[in-house]
Protein backbone atom coordinates (compact mmCIF):
# COMPACT_ATOMS: atom_id res chain seq x y z
CA UNK A 1 0.00 0.00 0.00
CA UNK A 2 1.50 3.67 -0.82
CA UNK A 3 0.44 6.67 1.23
CA UNK A 4 -1.65 7.12 4.93
CA UNK A 5 -4.44 9.02 6.10
CA UNK A 6 -2.68 12.25 5.27
CA UNK A 7 -1.38 11.36 1.97
CA UNK A 8 -4.65 9.59 0.72
CA UNK A 9 -6.29 13.14 0.11
CA UNK A 10 -3.41 14.11 -1.84
CA UNK A 11 -3.64 11.14 -4.10
CA UNK A 12 -7.36 11.54 -4.36
CA UNK A 13 -6.48 15.08 -5.50
CA UNK A 14 -4.48 14.19 -8.03
CA UNK A 15 -6.35 11.74 -9.56
CA UNK A 16 -8.76 14.48 -9.91
CA UNK A 17 -6.39 16.68 -11.47
CA UNK A 18 -5.67 13.68 -13.99
CA UNK A 19 -9.24 13.56 -14.74
CA UNK A 20 -9.33 16.64 -15.74
CA UNK A 21 -6.80 15.83 -17.99
CA UNK A 22 -8.47 13.44 -19.44
CA UNK A 23 -11.76 15.19 -19.81
CA UNK A 24 -9.24 17.90 -22.40
CA UNK A 25 -8.15 14.75 -24.25
CA UNK A 26 -11.78 13.87 -24.99
CA UNK A 27 -13.06 17.13 -26.03
CA UNK A 28 -9.46 18.34 -28.03
CA UNK A 29 -8.39 15.11 -29.94
CA UNK A 30 -11.45 14.30 -32.44
CA UNK A 31 -11.58 17.56 -33.21
CA UNK A 32 -8.24 17.77 -33.70
CA UNK A 33 -8.36 14.99 -35.81
CA UNK A 34 -11.30 16.13 -37.89
CA UNK A 35 -9.39 19.55 -38.51
CA UNK A 36 -5.91 18.28 -38.96
CA UNK A 37 -4.59 21.73 -40.84
CA UNK A 38 -6.42 24.00 -37.97
CA UNK A 39 -3.06 25.28 -36.07
CA UNK A 40 -4.69 27.88 -33.80
CA UNK A 41 -6.62 24.52 -32.11
CA UNK A 42 -4.51 21.56 -30.03
CA UNK A 43 -4.07 20.43 -26.64
CA UNK A 44 -3.20 23.88 -25.39
CA UNK A 45 -4.85 26.24 -27.56
CA UNK A 46 -7.69 28.07 -27.40
CA UNK A 47 -7.56 28.23 -23.47
CA UNK A 48 -10.25 26.78 -21.56
CA UNK A 49 -14.01 28.49 -22.11
CA UNK A 50 -17.79 28.01 -22.51
CA UNK A 51 -18.54 25.36 -25.62
CA UNK A 52 -22.09 27.76 -26.17
CA UNK A 53 -21.06 31.41 -25.98
CA UNK A 54 -17.18 31.09 -26.10
CA UNK A 55 -16.37 32.80 -23.03
CA UNK A 56 -12.88 32.05 -21.12
CA UNK A 57 -13.46 30.15 -18.00
CA UNK A 58 -11.33 31.43 -14.98
CA UNK A 59 -8.77 29.37 -13.31
CA UNK A 60 -10.98 28.37 -10.60
CA UNK A 61 -13.92 27.50 -12.13
CA UNK A 62 -11.49 24.31 -13.70
CA UNK A 63 -10.46 23.03 -10.16
CA UNK A 64 -11.50 19.59 -10.15
CA UNK A 65 -14.90 18.67 -9.27
CA UNK A 66 -14.64 21.38 -6.78
CA UNK A 67 -14.78 24.19 -9.44
CA UNK A 68 -18.21 22.08 -10.94
CA UNK A 69 -19.96 21.68 -7.06
CA UNK A 70 -19.11 25.59 -7.34
CA UNK A 71 -20.87 26.15 -9.97
CA UNK A 72 -23.68 24.06 -9.10
CA UNK A 73 -23.76 22.03 -12.97
CA UNK A 74 -23.97 25.52 -14.87
CA UNK A 75 -21.93 27.62 -16.86
CA UNK A 76 -20.53 30.82 -14.61
CA UNK A 77 -21.05 32.71 -18.09
CA UNK A 78 -24.26 32.25 -19.92
CA UNK A 79 -25.66 29.67 -16.40
CA UNK A 80 -26.35 26.35 -19.43
CA UNK A 81 -25.98 22.80 -17.64
CA UNK A 82 -22.79 21.68 -17.60
CA UNK A 83 -22.47 18.23 -18.86
CA UNK A 84 -22.46 15.65 -15.80
CA UNK A 85 -19.22 13.57 -17.69
CA UNK A 86 -16.59 16.31 -17.03
CA UNK A 87 -17.44 15.93 -13.14
CA UNK A 88 -17.98 12.06 -12.97
CA UNK A 89 -14.65 11.47 -14.97
CA UNK A 90 -12.58 13.06 -12.44
CA UNK A 91 -14.27 11.38 -9.57
CA UNK A 92 -13.43 7.89 -11.34
CA UNK A 93 -9.74 8.76 -11.34
CA UNK A 94 -10.05 10.04 -8.04
CA UNK A 95 -11.49 6.68 -6.72
CA UNK A 96 -8.68 4.90 -9.48
CA UNK A 97 -6.12 6.59 -8.04
CA UNK A 98 -6.84 6.12 -4.16
CA UNK A 99 -7.42 1.93 -5.55
CA UNK A 100 -4.08 2.01 -6.76
CA UNK A 101 -2.88 2.96 -3.63
CA UNK A 102 -4.18 0.17 -1.71
CA UNK A 103 -2.95 -2.24 -4.44
CA UNK A 104 0.53 -1.09 -5.11
CA UNK A 105 3.29 -1.19 -3.06
CA UNK A 106 5.44 1.81 -4.64
CA UNK A 107 4.94 5.60 -5.44
CA UNK A 108 6.51 4.57 -9.18
CA UNK A 109 3.93 2.01 -9.96
CA UNK A 110 1.09 4.37 -8.48
CA UNK A 111 2.43 6.93 -11.05
CA UNK A 112 2.31 4.41 -13.91
CA UNK A 113 -1.07 2.58 -12.36
CA UNK A 114 -2.75 6.28 -12.42
CA UNK A 115 -0.73 6.91 -16.00
CA UNK A 116 -1.76 3.77 -16.89
CA UNK A 117 -5.56 4.02 -16.20
CA UNK A 118 -6.16 7.31 -17.21
CA UNK A 119 -4.79 6.83 -21.24
CA UNK A 120 -7.12 3.58 -20.99
CA UNK A 121 -9.99 5.81 -19.51
CA UNK A 122 -9.59 8.44 -22.54
CA UNK A 123 -9.27 5.41 -24.90
CA UNK A 124 -12.17 3.99 -23.95
CA UNK A 125 -14.25 6.48 -24.05
CA UNK A 126 -13.13 7.98 -27.30
CA UNK A 127 -13.74 4.39 -28.77
CA UNK A 128 -17.44 4.56 -27.03
CA UNK A 129 -18.32 7.73 -28.61
CA UNK A 130 -16.54 8.11 -31.36
CA UNK A 131 -15.64 4.23 -32.70
CA UNK A 132 -11.82 5.59 -32.95
CA UNK A 133 -8.23 4.88 -30.99
CA UNK A 134 -6.24 7.86 -31.99
CA UNK A 135 -2.77 7.04 -32.49
CA UNK A 136 -2.11 10.11 -29.99
CA UNK A 137 -3.61 8.05 -26.71
CA UNK A 138 -2.05 4.30 -28.28
CA UNK A 139 1.43 5.48 -29.10
CA UNK A 140 1.95 7.05 -25.58
CA UNK A 141 0.55 4.31 -23.65
CA UNK A 142 2.57 1.73 -25.89
CA UNK A 143 6.21 3.94 -25.36
CA UNK A 144 5.39 4.40 -21.62
CA UNK A 145 5.17 0.51 -20.53
CA UNK A 146 8.18 -0.36 -22.51
CA UNK A 147 10.05 2.67 -20.86
CA UNK A 148 8.66 1.49 -17.37
CA UNK A 149 9.95 -2.02 -18.48
CA UNK A 150 13.20 -0.62 -19.54
CA UNK A 151 13.69 0.94 -15.75
CA UNK A 152 13.20 -1.99 -14.11
CA UNK A 153 10.28 -0.79 -11.90
CA UNK A 154 7.37 -2.39 -13.49
CA UNK A 155 6.35 -5.81 -12.78
CA UNK A 156 7.80 -7.65 -16.44
CA UNK A 157 10.82 -7.45 -17.85
CA UNK A 158 11.71 -5.23 -21.03
CA UNK A 159 11.82 -8.70 -23.20
CA UNK A 160 8.72 -9.33 -22.35
CA UNK A 161 7.28 -5.72 -22.85
CA UNK A 162 9.15 -5.73 -25.86
CA UNK A 163 7.79 -9.70 -27.03
CA UNK A 164 4.55 -8.72 -25.17
CA UNK A 165 3.96 -5.33 -27.96
CA UNK A 166 5.21 -7.67 -31.24
CA UNK A 167 3.07 -10.44 -30.24
CA UNK A 168 -0.02 -8.01 -29.33
CA UNK A 169 0.08 -5.83 -32.56
CA UNK A 170 0.38 -9.39 -34.59
CA UNK A 171 -2.23 -11.26 -32.94
CA UNK A 172 -5.17 -9.03 -33.88
CA UNK A 173 -3.40 -8.02 -37.08
CA UNK A 174 -3.85 -11.66 -38.30
CA UNK A 175 -7.37 -12.00 -37.02
CA UNK A 176 -8.20 -8.88 -38.99
CA UNK A 177 -6.88 -10.73 -42.11
CA UNK A 178 -8.57 -13.69 -41.53
CA UNK A 179 -12.23 -12.37 -41.08
CA UNK A 180 -11.25 -10.27 -43.71
CA UNK A 181 -10.50 -13.30 -46.42
CA UNK A 182 -13.09 -15.46 -44.83
CA UNK A 183 -16.29 -13.08 -44.33
CA UNK A 184 -15.32 -10.22 -46.59
CA UNK A 185 -15.29 -7.70 -43.85
CA UNK A 186 -13.27 -5.83 -41.41
CA UNK A 187 -13.76 -7.20 -38.05
CA UNK A 188 -12.00 -4.27 -36.12
CA UNK A 189 -10.00 -1.34 -36.90
CA UNK A 190 -6.04 -0.95 -36.39
CA UNK A 191 -6.51 1.24 -33.28
CA UNK A 192 -7.49 -2.17 -32.02
CA UNK A 193 -4.19 -3.54 -33.01
CA UNK A 194 -1.74 -0.78 -31.09
CA UNK A 195 -3.88 -0.65 -28.12
CA UNK A 196 -2.92 -4.38 -27.88
CA UNK A 197 0.34 -4.14 -28.80
CA UNK A 198 0.39 -1.25 -25.89
CA UNK A 199 -1.48 -4.08 -23.51
CA UNK A 200 1.32 -6.39 -24.16
CA UNK A 201 3.96 -3.72 -23.34
CA UNK A 202 2.74 -3.22 -19.77
CA UNK A 203 1.37 -6.67 -19.48
CA UNK A 204 3.70 -8.78 -21.07
CA UNK A 205 3.13 -11.26 -24.11
CA UNK A 206 2.55 -14.15 -21.21
CA UNK A 207 -0.80 -12.32 -20.03
CA UNK A 208 -1.83 -11.30 -23.56
CA UNK A 209 -4.18 -14.88 -24.23
CA UNK A 210 -5.83 -13.75 -21.06
CA UNK A 211 -6.62 -10.20 -21.75
CA UNK A 212 -8.13 -11.49 -25.30
CA UNK A 213 -10.27 -13.76 -23.81
CA UNK A 214 -11.55 -11.19 -21.12
CA UNK A 215 -11.87 -8.35 -23.74
CA UNK A 216 -13.78 -10.67 -26.57
CA UNK A 217 -16.41 -11.74 -23.39
CA UNK A 218 -17.08 -8.17 -22.32
CA UNK A 219 -17.17 -7.34 -25.91
CA UNK A 220 -20.06 -10.18 -26.33
CA UNK A 221 -21.62 -9.44 -23.17
CA UNK A 222 -21.75 -6.00 -24.29
CA UNK A 223 -23.37 -7.06 -27.25
CA UNK A 224 -25.94 -9.04 -25.90
CA UNK A 225 -26.68 -6.09 -23.51
CA UNK A 226 -27.43 -3.75 -26.14
CA UNK A 227 -29.32 -6.06 -28.16
CA UNK A 228 -31.80 -6.52 -25.16
CA UNK A 229 -31.76 -2.86 -24.04
CA UNK A 230 -32.12 -1.12 -27.63
CA UNK A 231 -32.89 -3.84 -29.88
CA UNK A 232 -29.54 -3.58 -31.49
CA UNK A 233 -28.52 -5.89 -34.27
CA UNK A 234 -26.14 -8.12 -33.19
CA UNK A 235 -24.38 -7.35 -36.86
CA UNK A 236 -24.02 -3.73 -35.77
CA UNK A 237 -20.54 -2.71 -35.55
CA UNK A 238 -19.74 -2.42 -31.93
CA UNK A 239 -16.41 -0.91 -30.53
CA UNK A 240 -13.54 -3.76 -29.22
CA UNK A 241 -11.74 -0.97 -27.48
CA UNK A 242 -13.51 -0.50 -24.13
CA UNK A 243 -13.30 -4.59 -23.58
CA UNK A 244 -9.40 -4.43 -24.46
CA UNK A 245 -9.09 -0.85 -22.19
CA UNK A 246 -10.88 -3.26 -19.05
CA UNK A 247 -9.38 -6.47 -19.47
CA UNK A 248 -6.07 -4.82 -19.81
CA UNK A 249 -6.14 -2.80 -16.76
CA UNK A 250 -7.22 -6.00 -14.89
CA UNK A 251 -4.63 -7.89 -16.33
CA UNK A 252 -1.64 -5.46 -15.33
CA UNK A 253 -2.87 -5.79 -11.73
CA UNK A 254 -2.25 -8.80 -11.98
CA UNK A 255 1.00 -9.04 -13.69
CA UNK A 256 1.98 -6.44 -10.94
CA UNK A 257 0.59 -9.05 -7.94
CA UNK A 258 1.76 -12.47 -9.87
CA UNK A 259 5.27 -11.83 -10.48
CA UNK A 260 6.14 -15.44 -10.18
CA UNK A 261 4.52 -15.77 -14.11
CA UNK A 262 7.40 -14.09 -15.22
Amino acid sequence: MVGDLISFPLIALLGACVGSVVNVLLWRIPIMLAQPHNRDFNLCLPRSHCPLCKTPIAWHYNVPVLGWLFLKGRTACCQQPLARRYVLIELLLAILALLLSFLLASPVLLAAGVLFSALLVALLLTDLQHMLLPDVLTQPLLWSGLLLALSGAGPISLESALLGAVTGYLALWLLYWVVLLVCNKEGMGYGDFKLMAALGAWCGWKMLPSILLLAALLTLAFMLAARAAHRRSLHEAIPFGPGLALSGWVGWLLAVHLPFIW
